[in-house]
């Protein structure tokens, strides 16, 4: 019975022994995610979000946006609580916005078209997303590393289609971090209604 003992509590120490190892492992990376977002928020990691290229391909339900760019927040900040990634799509002062990874909303927010033209900031954005109302039509298709790929239905309006993205950490709508805005022309050249480039804009 002695060596039976002996094997058995053999067996227990090295159960005890993994358990710590995986509580440490735990800790560790609770502990790296927390300083990430901290160091984040502390201005002492620059966080990337710019847009450098916008297409538009018409559909029947609306389009679909192809984006490609930079938004240097990695995986340690996409585990954080609190990381709110968004794409917004104005025309004129309406818009549609997608929300990484499943929501979106779309609305109406007076005065939107003169915001965008004069630069975003954290107290439009939360006007902008109190004014929207849940729209399942709206959704991402892809997010990858420099490019990414969005259906959604083309707000109303007669002026050109803008792409923002912007990041919001923890709730923090006083620094937010927004892209630059890509705009392309939606409205069709008189004389020749039926004349579009490959993307599905007018020429």
């Amino acid at each position: 019975m002695l060596p039976h003992r002996a094997a058995s509590s053999s067996g227990d120490n090295h159960a005890r022994s993994r358990l710590r190892t995986l509580g440490v492992a735990f800790v560790c990376s609770a502990f790296l995610v927390a300083a990430g977002v901290a160091a984040v928020r502390a201005g002492s990691c620059r966080v990337l979000v710019a847009l450098g290229s916008m297409q538009v391909e018409p559909t029947v339900s609306g389009a679909i946006v192809r984006l490609g760019g930079t938004w240097e927040f990695d995986n340690l900040l996409q585990v954080a609580s609190g990381l709110s990634f968004n794409v917004l799509l104005t025309r004129d002062d309406n818009f549609v916005r997608v929300q990484y990874p499943d929501t979106a909303y779309a609305g109406y927010f007076p005065g939107l078209s003169t915001y965008v033209d004069e630069g975003l900031d954290g107290s439009k954005i939360v006007g902008i997303e109190a004014a929207g109302a849940v729209d399942p039509t709206a959704h991402f298709v892809s997010l990858e590393s420099q490019r990414m790929k969005l259906a959604v239905p083309i707000p109303a309006g007669t002026g050109p289609l803008n792409a923002i993205a912007y990041l919001v950490i923890d709730g923090d709508y006083v620094s937010p971090i927004i892209s630059n805005t890509l705009s392309r022309s939606l409205k069709e050249p008189e004389g020749n209604p039926a004349k579009r480039d490959d993307f599905g804009a007018a020429q």
